[in-house]
């Protein structure tokens, strides 16, 4: 099935944004509050049921961020004819420290199931969180069986002239799993293989 992934943002003042995607024009979309919208309305198919996990911090304005999430969910979902099975809410601890960083980790482990077809957005949360959050995926693809990362989003937005933009960081995952391979197979000069992928 396929799952969305996100962070309920911590902001006071929640501002939409209408993304200009990179390179990756299925997430072209107009104005959200969450990049991880664009993907839902680019890769969930309508009457095709679908997954959300929302990752909701133990912090007053991620809490009411996340009801603004589901009412635009909801209007996306109206709108094309998409189906919501369930938004799972992981409520996690407001912090950095590392056994903060754990509980989260585990819950969304927990979470992601055999077989999952995995979007996720890295946008919000606190940097440590993005990291859990990348760590979570590489132990989706790696221990999970038949689970895939099809899209990872990241949104970016210039305050000063009101520009956003999102881009597909999916090739930084599979980066992740070509260094992996090349450690584990020994290859000899791994450095000058990886570049030679890369200019590929």
């Amino acid at each position: 099935m396929k799952v969305f992934i996100t962070f309920s943002p911590q902001q006071e003042r929640l501002s939409g944004f209408e993304y200009e995607p990179q390179e990756n024009e299925r997430l072209a979309y107009g104005k959200t509050c969450f990049p991880i919208i664009p993907a839902i309305n680019g890769y969930a198919v309508p009457g095709e049921p679908f997954r959300v996990i929302l990752v909701v911090q133990d912090y007053e304005f991620c809490q009411k961020n996340a009801a603004v999430f589901h009412d635009e969910l909801n209007a996306l979902c109206a709108e094309k004819g998409l189906v919501c099975q369930e938004v799972q809410e992981l409520h996690v601890s407001f912090d950095d420290q590392v056994s903060s960083q754990r509980e989260t980790f585990l819950a969304l482990t927990d979470a992601i199931r055999d077989g999952d077809d995995i979007h996720a957005c890295i946008t919000y949360g606190s940097k440590p969180a993005s990291t859990t959050e990348l760590m979570v995926l590489r132990f989706a693809r790696q221990l999970r069986k038949n689970t895939y990362i099809s899209c990872i989003v990241y949104g970016q937005v210039n305050f000063k002239k009101g520009e956003a933009k999102l881009y597909d960081e999916t090739a930084l995952v599979n980066l992740d799993d070509i260094i992996r391979v090349l450690a584990q197979s020994g290859t000899p000069e791994p450095e000058k293989v990886l570049k030679n992928l890369i200019k590929m």
